[in-house]
């Protein structure tokens, strides 16, 4: 069953009409392709014909049926979930009416589960709050070596899937082999937050940049949980950095990220507007790291 934590009402059900829209597309086309091999096996005769008829009834064609097959199911899954978040909303409104209190307050289930900070003394200084520092100031270097990664052994490849929502794409390796694990509705969330990601403005190594990483982590871990992001966010990163300036913008989105996912376990229930405001106080708070490019052959890492 597909998880449709963190999605609206309204969110699933343009999903699932999304996902039914490509199921027509592809039957459109599964139509088409068997139309005009109906029509070619008429002036085209031969064994280059047999072998393609072949192909297309025995393996090609019944690949199509089952792709359709699965992006309606997928589709009808959505909506039903859907319905029933309907559903759940609407029994939740009736009992906080009839006065259903726990200890004199409604019931919540997701902030009753609290943040979960504390339960575990594991990785600790990891999911503790951003340190703060004066606007301007180096960071140590165990800040840098610790934010830096290697290059992905596999190298770079261009991420096309045949059902999906990134188009085209550069990525590691190892991000592909990430999303491939995915089913379609988790790989467009992933796409989701990254678009929304956007929204700041366009900067390259600036604080619009930062705020970016923090914003595209924080939502992430929100929804996947913090090891899956700093897995996948970290092999993004697995390229080679040739030159000064490469290495301190892996440094610089390594840091913002991990301050992003800070972020998220602190406030594991905030909205992505309440998140925006935690990350502009990061900022003013010297939370987050930028680079200092005045002397382009000296670029120099510092916080906001």
């Amino acid at each position: 069953m597909m998880n449709m934590s963190g999605m609206t009402i309204s969110e699933i059900r343009s999903l699932a009409s999304k996902l039914r829209g490509q199921a027509n597309e592809l039957e459109s086309v599964r139509k088409h392709v068997d139309s005009a091999i109906q029509t070619a096996q008429k002036n085209w005769a031969g064994r280059d014909f047999d072998n393609f008829r072949i192909l297309w009834t025995s393996d090609r064609q019944p690949k199509m049926r089952t792709a359709i097959a699965v992006l309606n199911e997928r589709a009808s899954t959505m909506d039903q979930q859907a319905s029933d978040q309907e559903k759940t909303s609407a029994a939740n409104k009736s009992a906080v009416s009839a006065g259903l209190l726990i200890g004199g307050f409604p019931y919540s289930p997701e902030k009753n589960n609290g943040d979960k900070k504390g339960n575990s003394q594991q990785d600790e200084d990891d999911q503790s709050p951003p340190e703060s520092h004066t606007p301007g100031s180096e960071p140590s270097q165990d800040v840098i070596d610790k934010f830096q990664t290697d290059d992905d052994p596999d190298g770079q490849v261009i991420y096309a899937p045949f059902f999906g929502w990134f188009g085209e794409q550069q990525m590691t390796q190892h991000e592909a082999n990430m999303l491939d694990r995915m089913n379609l509705f988790d790989q467009w969330t992933v796409k989701r937050i990254g678009d929304e990601a956007l929204d700041f403005q366009f900067g390259h190594n600036d604080v619009s940049d930062a705020m970016r990483h923090a914003y595209w982590n924080a939502r992430l871990t929100q929804r996947f949980g913090e090891d899956w992001t700093r897995e996948y966010t970290t092999a993004h990163e697995g390229t080679p950095d040739p030159d000064e300036l490469l290495k301190c913008e892996e440094v610089m989105d390594l840091y913002n990220n991990d301050v992003g996912i800070r972020i998220a376990l602190e406030h594991p229930n905030a909205t992505p507007d309440e998140l925006k405001a935690y990350i502009q106080e990061a900022v003013d708070n010297g939370q987050l790291l930028v680079i200092n490019q005045i002397d382009p052959d000296n670029p120099r890492l510092e916080y906001s």
